[in-house]
Order: structure tokens, then C-alpha cells, then sequence
């Protein structure tokens, strides 16, 4: 079932019985230019529509049902925009509305739709104070069939969309304008394909749109040049495209929007049963240049049979995208836009997204690489949020997880999980957590935390600074970024560790080869660990004082941190941090160390 090209009419359709139809319909009447000569490829026949309204109810209306029929069977808006634009009616009534949607190329993706109880009431100067559609329903070639059952809207502006769409004259006033408010849809459902969905209602209080800039109907004419070029349109026609596509993405806003979710029942390929819902969806409000955060909740997917398995989030979050930036940029695209334009502004062309957030996953399903096995995990929370862009680049990024529980298989295969397994661990409890951010006053980015923590194993956290972190870093030219990541410096850093059974069972393990436990083995092994400590960094204070404290923490203490401190104020240079590699002393007359365990 072509799922794509089917809701990819619907809302086109549903739009036309409430009147924003008219600029859709109106497209019919612009033809594409036709192919060069030397086409050897026949394009596809477009979409054949064909609308049949058998009864028309005209009270009081300001048109006749002739003149309505002629807008909603043969697309002529334009012939009638004015009068639309400034419609009184007590009310219009249309029974049913017939459409058939008949497609050349591929007959199995055309569709029959029937469009019930269509009614405008109390139409003044253009404005509807109600409209309403009863019901919607459809069957296809293909065996597909939809039912939906009413939608409402008050304040319907057909002035307002026949401005929006360029298809009457906006005058002096350009500004943003009510297109309809109340939006109600109740829901409905699809069956098709060996799939059966109960769609939930949607509802929204107010939809608002300026005037475009373009008509649409100089918009689906480049549309049909674009199809017309092929592969590669001429930069021209580009150059008209992107203009107009910065205009449209702030011509419009929107108070938030609800839709109470779906659930679908069928069967997979092979014929096994599988159901998947999705709970309430929440969209915040769009804004002119800005797409909002979208939440959707109580995601399910089952399979049963032979691949039989589970998998659910508790909620998803995508945030929100500012394309203000890029907006801006796409309005002063040059006339003749090429390549170089593009390969130049690639990063500029990057919106500014906020990032997404992840909570209450749990999947339990086949293990694809061992036959026989499963594999189960949850997260309890996962999130990135990312702030600041700099030539498509976030410079504050903070990221954490919570809760990503793994179950450990009996027989993993792995040696180093057969390790764990067998000291006892059969369950990880793990989480980390990520936050950086640059400040441009100060060339430096704070490391403000690198967290890992097992949950009865340990937590490593690392915190520390960079210095000489110039904007360069986030040029758009690569030479000029990799430059400067040469010069960035460290000038502070610390490691914080807190043990909660993870040195336990890595000395367990060390031992059980030499006879010994882990309270045994403890002893000698701080022994060892100040003594490498002392050969790697010399035998001045600095270098006694970090080997006492790791020593005391391998001999039974619950934590150790270690910070390190540049002398130098400008911090430690990537070459200096390489020489240090083989010889770990050189650092000793450059840094502070301070270390204590607890």
C-alpha cells in the first residue's frame, strides 16, 4: 500500500471542503512547460481529479451554487476570488462532495473519496463563523479504506487564505491574519494492506498566516520548471526556489497543536502478527522561521511468532529548529547560485536545533548475532540538548543518560562480560552524563562535567578547562579550524572517582588466579600502584604526595580526586601534553598536583 502518495492528498482535500481548497484547485489551471525536445524519458502522467457535487444549498449566499460548483469542480478560483474574498452566506450546504483521484501510471494508487455534510454558516464578508465537515471517507484499488468523522473550524477567513495565497490582492495590509480558529477533527480509521489504525482526534486553537510574497500560482509554475530541468535546474530557477521557500517558512504561526495518538493491528511480511500505537502527540506553537518542539508519548511496538519482541518509549521530545539565521541568508541568495555558493555557506545553511530527549525505553528482542538469545535493556532517560551555534556548530552542549539498565547474558561469549558474570554481576546500571560550553570573551571551554557511573560499580567524573579556544575553532574554512585546534591549551583538570564495588570485584578477579581475595590482594596492590606512580613522575614531593593518595584509596578508601593546575596561565600546549607521553616528568615544574583519597 502506497501509504506516501495517499496522506500526502488527504489534508489537500480535507483543506478544500473548508474553502482553503481554492488555491490547490486553482493550481490545476497552471500547466508545466513541456520537456525539451530531446527528452528521452516520458515524464509521468499526472493525477487525473475529478469532482462531482450532486447537490448545492445556497441561503442567503452572496454566490449562487453554480458559482460555488464551478470553484469546486473546475478550479476556478481565480474567476471567483473576489467574490469568495468578500462572501456573505446564512449558510452553504453541500450533501456530499464526489472525488476521484485516477493515476495513469500507477492504477492501484488511485482513490475514491466522499466528502459528507460540508456546511459554512453564518458567512460575513468573507469570514465563516462555522465550517464543517461531517465526515470524510475513501476506498482505493488497493483494497484501502478511511473513514474519519468531522471537522470543525470558527472564524474561517476565505479573504485571508485567498491573500495568503496571493490569489486576491492584500492591499496595505501585509500582516499576519486568523485564518481559522477551533480546529477540531474527531479521528477516524484506515484498513488496508493487512493493516487496520484507529486514529485518534486532533484539535488547535488558532492558525494565523501573512500574505506570501509570490503567488502561488507564479510558485507551482517554477515548481513545474524545476520538475521540467530535471537533475539540475539552472541556478536561476534555484536562486527563485530558495527565495521563496525563506518566505514561506515565516508566512505563518500557530497556537500549539494536541493529537491523541494511534494504534494499528496486522502482520509483518512473513505473516506474523504486529501491532504498534503512538499516545499523544503535542506540537508547541509555530512561529515565523521557528518549527516547534514536538513530544509524542507511550510508543509500542509488538511482534509475535518467530521474531517475537517488544519495544516502547515512554516519551520522545524533538525539539525545537530556528532557521532565523538561515532564513536571512536564503532572502540575499544570488540571482546565478552555483556550487561554490553552497560549498561556501554549507555550515550558515545549518539550523539551529535544540536538540531531543528520550525517556522510558524498553525493548526486548531477538539477538541478531547469536541464534537463541535475546537481548533486554531499558534507559530510564537519555537527552542532548545543544545552545549557542556558531557557523552551524553548538558551542554549549549538554547530553546525559540515567538508568540504562543491561541484562547480562549466562553464556555472552565475551570474555570480558563472562568476567563480570562470573564476580557476580549480572545486571548493569549505567549512566553518564555530558556538559561543555565556550565562552568567546574568554577563549576558553568549560568542561563543566564528564560523568560515568555504574550503579554499584563506580562513578569517574572529569571536569577541567581549555584555554585559547578562538573563534576559529568554528570557522567555516577547514584549514583555519584545524589551526586553531592545534593551539588550544589545558590549563585545568580534574578526576574525581568514587568506588561502590567496582575495585572489589577487579581485584577479585586479579586474585582468583593467585589464590588470593580481594581484601588479600588490596595491600600489595597499592604497594605496586605508588611504586609506578613514583617511577613515572620522579621522586620530588609532587610525585610522593599523588602515590600516597592513589595507595590509600587502593587499600580500601571510597574515593580519590586528582587535580591538575597550569603554572602557566595560558595552559599546557597540545606538544607539551605529547612529550609528556614519554616522559611524564617533564609536566612536574609545569603543573600543581594536588590528589586526596578518602
Amino acid at each position: 500500500m502506497t501509504f506516501e502518495f495517499r496522506t500526502r492528498r488527504l489534508p489537500a482535500l480535507a483543506c478544500a471542503l473548508l474553502l482553503a481548497v481554492a488555491p490547490a484547485a486553482a493550481q490545476e489551471k497552471v500547466k508545466s512547460p513541456a520537456p525539451p525536445a530531446s527528452e528521452t524519458v516520458a515524464p509521468s502522467a499526472p493525477p487525473e481529479v475529478t469532482v462531482e457535487i450532486p447537490e448545492i444549498t445556497a441561503e442567503g449566499s452572496t454566490l449562487d451554487a453554480d458559482a460555488i460548483r464551478d470553484i469546486l469542480t473546475n478550479g476556478n478560483v481565480a474567476g471567483h476570488a473576489e467574490g469568495l474574498a468578500i462572501l456573505d452566506a446564512d449558510r452553504i450546504v453541500i450533501p456530499q462532495i464526489l472525488v476521484s483521484v485516477t493515476v495513469p501510471d500507477s492504477p492501484e494508487a488511485s482513490m475514491d473519496f466522499v466528502y459528507s455534510d460540508v456546511e459554512l454558516s453564518g458567512v460575513s464578508g468573507g469570514i465563516a463563523a462555522n465550517a464543517t465537515i461531517g465526515g470524510i471517507s475513501s476506498t482505493g484499488a488497493e483494497e484501502f479504506t478511511m473513514q474519519f468523522g468531522a471537522m470543525s473550524a470558527a472564524d474561517f477567513d476565505i479573504g485571508a487564505i485567498l491573500a495568503f495565497y496571493g490569489l486576491v490582492p492584500s492591499g496595505a495590509d501585509t500582516g499576519f491574519k486568523t485564518l481559522y480558529r477551533n480546529l477540531s477533527f474527531e479521528g477516524g480509521t484506515m484498513e488496508g494492506d493487512g493493516m487496520s489504525c484507529d486514529i485518534g482526534g486532533a484539535s488547535a486553537e488558532e492558525f494565523r498566516a501573512r500574505p506570501l510574497e509570490t503567488p502561488i500560482t507564479d510558485l507551482m509554475a517554477l515548481a513545474g520548471e524545476m520538475e521540467a530541468a530535471g537533475d539540475e535546474p539552472p541556478p536561476q530557477l534555484i536562486s527563485r526556489f530558495l527565495v521563496m521557500y525563506a518566505d514561506m517558512i515565516t508566512a505563518f504561526e500557530s497556537t500549539p497543536v494536541t493529537f491523541e495518538g494511534m494504534s494499528c493491528e496486522g502482520a509483518t511480511e512473513e505473516g506474523e502478527p504486529l501491532s504498534f500505537s503512538v499516545g499523544q502527540m503535542n506540537i508547541d506553537g509555530f512561529s515565523p522561521g521557528t518549527y516547534p518542539q514536538i513530544s509524542v508519548s507511550d510508543i509500542s511496538v509488538t511482534m509475535e511468532g518467530a521474531e517475537a519482541g517488544t519495544f516502547s518509549i515512554g516519551e520522545m521530545v524533538l525539539k525545537s529548529f530556528d532557521f532565523s539565521e538561515q532564513v536571512e541568508l536564503l532572502r540575499s541568495v544570488p540571482e546565478n547560485v552555483d556550487e561554490s555558493w553552497f560549498e561556501a555557506n554549507a555550515r550558515s545553511l545549518i539550523p539551529a536545533f535544540e536538540g531531543f530527549s528520550l525517556s522510558g525505553i524498553d525493548f526486548d528482542i531477538p539477538d541478531p548475532e547469536n541464534p537463541g538469545q535475546r537481548i533486554t535493556a531499558s534507559v530510564g532517560a537519555f537527552d542532548v540538548s545543544l545552545a549557542n551555534y556558531v557557523n552551524g556548530i553548538p558551542a554549549t552542549i549538554d547530553s546525559s543518560a540515567s538508568n540504562i539498565i543491561v541484562d547480562l547474558p549466562a553464556d555472552s561469549g565475551d570474555p570480558q562480560l563472562q568476567q563480570l558474570i562470573d564476580a557476580g554481576v549480572d545486571r548493569l546500571d549505567l549512566g553518564f552524563n555530558l556538559s561543555l560550553a565556550w565562552d568567546e570573551a574568554s577563549e576558553t571551554i568549560a568542561v563543566n562535567d564528564v560523568t560515568f557511573e555504574g550503579a554499584n560499580l563506580a562513578t569517574i567524573k572529569l571536569a577541567g578547562t581549555v584555554g585559547n579556544a578562538v573563534a576559529e575553532l568554528f570557522s567555516a574554512d577547514t584549514t583555519a579550524a584545524s589551526m586553531a585546534g592545534l593551539g588550544v591549551t589545558l590549563k585545568d583538570v580534574r578526576l574525581d572517582i568514587t568506588d561502590a564495588g567496582l575495585t572489589d570485584i577487579l581485584l577479585g578477579l586479579a586474585g582468583a588466579e593467585q589464590g588470593m581475595d580481594a581484601a588479600s590482594m588490596r595491600p600489595m596492590m597499592a604497594g605496586v600502584a605508588e611504586g609506578m606512580v613514583m617511577s613515572l613522575l620522579g621522586g620530588d614531593e609532587q610525585a610522593s604526595s599523588v602515590g600516597s593518595a592513589i595507595a590509600e584509596f587502593v587499600r580500601g578508601g571510597t574515593s580519590l580526586s586528582l587535580t591538575a593546575t597550569a603554572l602557566d596561565q595560558a595552559g599546557l600546549s597540545l606538544f607539551e601534553l605529547m612529550a609528556a607521553q614519554n616522559d611524564p616528568t617533564t609536566l612536574l615544574s609545569k603543573v600543581k598536583i594536588d590528589a586526596v583519597s578518602q
